[in-house]
């Protein structure tokens, strides 16, 4: 459960690796890095889109996908 998963993650950073796939608009990218000096939470991908991230916007967490739901993502 999501709860669970939560537990797993200690900070942004251990997201580093991880594919992005948003549940609509499908694989967005691999994290390639983690910016938190910023107001929002920022992860930067292979392909070099740059997503800002907050817990409202994680589906599902496992050992290699981060699921996100963004409504704005734009292909």
């Amino acid at each position: 459960n999501a709860a669970e998963q939560e537990d797993t993650i200690m900070t942004w950073q251990d997201l580093i690796g991880l594919r992005v796939v948003d549940d609509e608009q499908g694989e967005q990218g691999v994290i390639d890095s983690v910016d938190e000096s910023t107001a929002n939470t920022l992860l930067f991908l292979d392909n070099g889109r740059v997503l800002p991230i907050h817990e409202d916007f994680i589906v599902a967490i496992d050992d290699t996908t981060l699921t996100t739901h963004y409504t704005f993502l734009i292909q």
